[in-house]
C-alpha cells in the first residue's frame, strides 16, 4: 500500500520556468477561490524539497559526515543559499549599472538643448529602464521566494533535530517550556533569518561600489561621504 508521502510525490507537478517566474501555477487556485471557499483538498501538494522530512533527512545525512552541526547545516543548504544570493546579486548589479551608465546618459540628454535632442536616444533610454525595472522586479521577487523556501527548509531541519534531542532531554528533567520555546520562537527566528543572511555577503560589495562611484565622480570631495559610509563598519569592529 503506497504511503501518503509517495502519493503526494506522484501528485506533485513541478511548474515550468515561466510559470515559476510569473506565478501562473496559482491562477487555478485563485479562480477556484473566487467561486467558493477553498478546502484543504483544493490546495496543490507541497513540493518534495519543502517538506520537513526531506530537509531533515538531508541534514541528518550531512551530520553523519562530521560532528559539527553548523558545518553540516552549511553543507546541507549551501547551494540553495548561493542560488538565492545570485538572484540578489543580479538585482543589485543592475542597480549599480543604472547608476554608472543610465543616470549620466539621462542627465546628458536633459542638458542637451531641445532642438538638438535625438529622439532615438530617449527611446533607447526608455527601453533600457523598462527592461531594467522588469529584470529587477523578477530578481527581487524570486529572491524572496527562494529565501522563503530556504527558511522553510531551515525550520524543518531545526525542528526535527530539536525534537530528537527533546526525547533525551525529557528523560533528564529539562522543563518542557524550554523545549517548546526552542521549537516555536527560535525556529521562527531561524526562518526569518533566511531573508536577511544575504545582506552579510552583498552589502559590503554594494558599499565598495558606492565608494568607487563617489570617488570616480566627485574625487576628493567624496571623502566625507566615504567616511560616513565606512564609519558604521569601523564602529562595529572596535
Amino acid at each position: 500500500m503506497p504511503s501518503e508521502s509517495s502519493e503526494s510525490d506522484d501528485a506533485y507537478v513541478r511548474p515550468g520556468l515561466l510559470s515559476r517566474f510569473f506565478f501562473f501555477y496559482v491562477t487555478p487556485v485563485i479562480k477556484l477561490g473566487a467561486q467558493r471557499p477553498l478546502e484543504s483538498s483544493d490546495m496543490p501538494p507541497l513540493a518534495p524539497f519543502l517538506r520537513a522530512a526531506n530537509a531533515s533527512d538531508l541534514y541528518q545525512r550531512e551530520l553523519q559526515k562530521g560532528p559539527s552541526p553548523l558545518r553540516a547545516f552549511v553543507r546541507t543548504f549551501a547551494w540553495p543559499f548561493m542560488a538565492a544570493g545570485a538572484l540578489r546579486a543580479i538585482r543589485q548589479g543592475v542597480q549599480i549599472v543604472n547608476a554608472v551608465l543610465f543616470v549620466p546618459m539621462l542627465i546628458d540628454y536633459i542638458r542637451t538643448p531641445a532642438d538638438q535632442r535625438d529622439h532615438l536616444t530617449i527611446l533607447g533610454l526608455v527601453a533600457y529602464i523598462s527592461l531594467s525595472l522588469f529584470v529587477q522586479t523578477i530578481m527581487h521577487t524570486q529572491h524572496f521566494i527562494q529565501c522563503g523556501y530556504l527558511g522553510m527548509q531551515f525550520r524543518g531541519a531545526y525542528v526535527d533535530v530539536v525534537f530528537q534531542k527533546m526525547l533525551k532531554l525529557r528523560a533528564q528533567g529539562i522543563p518542557s517550556g524550554v523545549i517548546v520555546n526552542m521549537i516555536s520562537n527560535d525556529s521562527s527566528r531561524l526562518t526569518e533569518s533566511a531573508f536577511y543572511l544575504h545582506n552579510l555577503t552583498v552589502s559590503p560589495f554594494e558599499c565598495l561600489a558606492i565608494i568607487a562611484l563617489l570617488l570616480w565622480k566627485l574625487g576628493v570631495s567624496a571623502i566625507p561621504g566615504v567616511v560616513i559610509i565606512v564609519h558604521p563598519f569601523i564602529y562595529l569592529t572596535i
